[in-house]
């Protein structure tokens, strides 16, 4: 009868644990949706962010090649002095 009385004792025992963890359940599942929220909340700041940063190397890229069309350019300007300019070539 003991063990009989200890296997019942075991079962018992898992039982109410198996009842509290049930009652666990919906806090954890409560959780876990607060924590995906905050998560998909946290990412879009991120995502505009890079955006944001994307935006400014296509500036800063738009900047460079700028000066580095302007620079390419410079030295047609210093050959230009009033003699070389509308005149065209057949004509010198």
């Amino acid at each position: 009868m003991k063990l009989t009385g200890g296997i019942r004792c075991g079962f018992e025992k898992v039982t109410a644990e198996n009842a509290r963890l049930k009652d666990r359940i919906p806090g954890c599942q409560e959780t876990i949706s607060s924590l995906r929220s905050s998560l998909k909340a946290a990412r879009k700041p991120k995502d505009l962010q890079r955006a944001d940063y994307e935006e400014l190397l296509a500036q800063k890229d738009a900047a460079i090649k700028e000066l580095e069309n302007r620079l390419a350019h410079e030295p047609a300007l210093k050959g230009h002095d009033g003699t070389n300019t509308g005149t065209p070539f057949f004509r010198l």
